[in-house]
C-alpha cells in the first residue's frame, strides 16, 4: 500500500550531501535494487510531496523527530543535536515507503559508518510508523505545502481518482476537488472491490482451494456467479497487442463456463494482481511458483485466472458481471460509483405453480467430468444426480469452505454457485420448497432453472435442517453440485 514517510536531515554535513542523497531515490529509484528488472525501477521511486529547510528545529519538533524514547540514555543528547544546526525535512510517498526508506538508510549513513548515538549526532532520521509520520507532518507542514505528482505514482491506477466525495461528520456527502494528504495519512488503506474471473476448465475442481486462498488473504466475498461469456464480453476484458492473440483468448473464454467473484478488502485491486502474477503462466512459474497463475495456468492464453488490472477496470467489470448489485459490500467507493446492494434475489420467482419436469437430454458435461454420459446407457446416466445446497451465512465462512472442500474431495463436481440475498417472502418460499417430500423434490425445478434433486435422504435432512436458518439470514450462498456415484458400474 502507498505510505507517506518523513525524512529529516540535520547538521551542516547532511545539508552538503542532501541533493546527492535525494536525487537517486526521487529520479531513478533506489539503485540498490538494480538487480530487479529495469521496468520495475519506476516502482522504486519516491514521490516528493513537500520540502522545508529550517535554520534549526524547535525543541518540540526535535522531541517529535528523535528516534529515542523519553527516559532512554541518548534522548537528551539527541534532542540537543537536532536543535544545534539546520535541518531539511522531506515528505515522501511510495508503496511500502517505511520499509523502502529504512533499507536505503542502512548503507547511506555519513562518513563514520553509523550515526554516533553516544554523542547524539543524528544525520538522517525517518518517521518509523504512520502515526509518527502524521504527527511530524502536522508540526512541519500545512495542507497547502503538499504538492503531489501523479507521474511518480505507479500505484495510482489501482486507486479511486483524487477528486472524491467524502463523508462528513453529519453523514452528508461532500465533494472534494483536491486530494487531502492529511486525510490520506489518517485513513490508511481504502477498502475497495475488484473482480476475479476463474476461467473455463479451472473452477470446477479448484474452486474450494481458490476460495480458501482468498479467505487467507482476507478478501471478503461480495459477489459470485457462474456464467457463459459471449464473444463481445470476452473481448471487452482483453487488450492484447495483436488480433491473433485476441481471437485465441476470446475462444478460450467462450469455450465453457467461467466463474466470476467480486472481492472486497483494503487495496483489493493491487493485492489481487500481486497474487496472480504475470499473465503468462510460464513466466509466472519462472518468477515465482507460488503465483496463482503459475499454479492454475498453462500458457499466456490459458492462464486460468483474470483479475481487474486497475480501479477503473474493476468498476467496469463489476457493472458487467454484477449489474443487479453486490451482497453486503458497504464502502464509500461503491457509493460514488453508484453500484447498488442486493436486498432480494432478482431471479427467484414466488409463483410456486411454475414447476417443470426434468427431461433427460444429451448435453455437454462440464470441464473435468471424465465419465461419459449417453442416452444409450440409461442405467449409468441415472447414477449421475444433481442437488442444490443452500448455505446461509450464519454457519460461517470456514464451515462453508470446509463443506465444499469435502464434497469435491468425494468426487462431487461443482456445477455452479452464486451469492445472493433474499427478502422475507423469498426466505419463506425457499423454506417451503426445502420441506417438500423427497419424491416431489426430485422433479421440482425453480424458475431460475436450478434443479432441486437429492441423491440421498441425508441431503434432504441437511437442507431441511438449514431451512429455518434461512429465515433469519438475508445473505445466502447457493451451491449447485453434481456427483458421480462411485459404486460398481452396471451395463445396460
Amino acid at each position: 500500500m502507498e505510505q507517506i514517510v518523513l525524512l529529516t536531515q540535520s547538521g551542516k554535513e547532511a545539508m552538503k550531501m542532501a541533493g546527492e542523497f535525494l536525487h537517486p531515490i526521487l529520479a531513478l529509484g533506489y539503485m540498490k535494487e538494480a538487480q530487479a528488472p529495469v521496468s520495475n525501477s519506476h516502482d522504486q521511486r519516491f514521490e516528493l510531496l513537500a520540502l522545508k529547510w529550517l535554520p534549526r528545529l524547535t525543541r518540540t519538533q526535535a522531541k517529535e523527530t528523535t528516534p529515542f524514547e523519553v527516559g532512554e540514555k541518548h534522548w537528551h543528547t539527541s534532542v540537543d543535536a537536532l536543535m544545534s544546526g539546520p535541518a531539511l525535512v522531506c515528505a515522501l510517498r511510495r508503496v511500502g515507503a517505511f520499509v523502502g526508506l529504512a533499507e536505503i538508510l542502512k548503507p547511506q549513513t555519513l562518513p563514520d559508518s553509523k550515526p554516533k548515538v553516544d554523542s547524539g549526532k543524528l544525520w538522517r532520521v525517518m518517521s518509523s510508523t504512520p502515526e509518527m509520520a502524521y504527527r511530524q507532518a502536522a508540526l512541519f507542514f500545512a495542507e497547502k505545502d503538499f504538492v503531489g505528482d501523479p507521474k511518480c505514482r505507479p500505484a495510482l491506477k489501482y486507486l479511486p481518482p483524487p477528486a472524491r466525495r467524502s463523508r462528513s461528520k453529519g453523514d452528508e456527502i461532500q465533494t472534494s476537488s483536491a486530494e487531502s494528504l492529511f486525510r490520506f495519512m489518517q485513513a490508511g488503506a481504502e477498502v475497495l472491490c475488484t473482480v476475479l474471473l476463474i476461467k473455463p476448465g479451472v473452477w470446477t475442481r479448484n474452486l474450494p482451494r481458490i476460495l480458501r486462498k482468498l479467505d487467507l488473504e482476507r478478501f471478503r466475498l461480495v459477489g459470485m456467479k457462474h456464467l457463459n461469456l459471449i464473444a463481445e464480453d470476452a473481448k471487452a476484458l482483453l487488450s492484447p497487442e495483436d488480433e491473433e492473440s485476441l481471437q485465441a483468448q476470446s475462444a478460450y473464454l467462450t469455450s465453457g463456463s467461467s466463474f466470476a467473484l467480486c472481492l472486497q478488502r483494503e487495496n483489493a485491486v493491487k493485492k489481487l494482481l500481486d497474487l496472480l502474477g504475470p499473465e503468462d503462466a510460464k513466466r509466472a512459474r519462472a518468477a515465482n511458483p507460488s503465483f496463482w497463475r503459475a499454479q492454475y495456468g498453462v500458457s499466456s492464453v490459458q492462464n486460468g485466472l483474470y483479475g481487474s488490472v486497475s480501479y477503473c477496470v474493476a468498476v467496469r467489470d463489476i457493472r458487467l458481471f454484477f449489474p443487479e448489485g453486490l451482497c453486503g459490500a458497504d464502502c464509500l467507493a461503491l457509493e460514488e460509483e453508484e453500484i447498488g446492494t442486493l436486498t432480494s434475489d432478482p431471479a427467484l420467482r414466488l409463483e410456486t405453480g411454475r414447476r417443470r419436469r426434468l427431461v433427460k437430454c444429451e448435453r455437454r458435461r462440464p470441464a473435468g467430468f471424465e465419465q461419459p454420459q449417453s442416452l444409450e446407457r440409461p442405467h449409468l446416466a441415472a447414477l449421475c444426480q444433481t442437488t442444490c445446497l443452500i448455505l446461509p451465512t450464519s454457519i460461517g465462512q470456514g464451515a462453508r469452505l470446509q463443506l465444499l472442500g469435502e464434497l469435491v474431495s468425494k468426487n462431487f463436481l461443482v456445477a455452479g454457485a452464486r451469492l445472493t440475498a433474499v427478502d422475507q417472502s423469498q426466505a419463506c418460499f425457499i423454506t417451503a420448497i426445502l420441506n417438500v417430500p423427497e419424491s416431489e423434490a426430485s422433479s421440482t425445478v425453480w424458475a431460475t432453472g436450478t434443479a432441486v434433486r437429492a441423491p440421498s435422504s441425508e441431503y434432504v435432512e441437511l437442507l431441511a435442517g438449514w431451512s429455518q436458518a434461512v429465515l433469519s439470514s438475508a445473505k445466502l450462498l447457493l451451491w449447485e453440485v453434481s456427483s458421480h456415484w462411485l459404486g460398481p458400474q452396471q451395463d445396460p
